[in-house]
């Protein structure tokens, strides 16, 4: 039994033993076999009940844990969900980021031929200043196409007003 109900049993059990003092102070008196069964009413259940209470609390105690067990389950789900989700975060960033790189290799090769001839230190000018210029056109062009396939895309900012959102 919870405390609850043994501190209200209790006070039942005054009450009627009140009642029943004044009931033979007051001349009108009961017999001692009424008494007891009054008093048995507000004690409660009998010693034969107590197994039954028994098993009902440990059926109670044994749901408790089960739903303490399952509640941790989900916790610790939860927490491997929120890890896992981390982790693959991470690495579909990086392969990303890798992808990224990888396609601006090509762009870095041409711009390495374009200037193999030249000088370490000094001025230097090709041997065939039109073709140089288109050959480094061709590179501006592969690398606007490499930012564009990452979703890039160039803005049309010559004459307009400066906008911190848009540029």
């Amino acid at each position: 039994m919870s405390d609850e109900t043994i501190k209200s049993a209790a006070e039942m059990a005054a009450e009627r033993a009140a009642k029943a003092a004044e009931s033979i102070e007051g001349g009108d008196a009961k017999t001692l076999e009424e008494l007891v069964e009054s008093a048995e009413q507000v004690a409660g259940p009998e010693d034969g009940d107590a197994p039954a209470i028994d098993l009902k609390v440990a059926s109670l105690t044994e749901e408790l844990e089960a739903q303490k067990d399952k509640y941790v389950r989900l916790i610790a789900e939860f927490d491997n969900f929120r890890k896992r989700t981390a982790r693959e975060y991470a690495e579909m960033q990086e392969t990303a980021q890798g992808k990224a790189f990888a396609s601006l290799f090509p762009v870095v090769d041409n711009f390495e031929r374009a200037f193999q001839d030249a000088p370490a230190e000094g001025d230097w000018t090709p041997a065939d200043p039109v073709a140089f210029a288109k050959g480094l056109r061709l590179i501006r062009d592969q690398l606007r196409k490499v930012l564009a396939d990452a979703g890039l895309e160039e803005l049309p900012a010559m004459g307009a007003p400066f906008d911190p959102n848009l540029h």
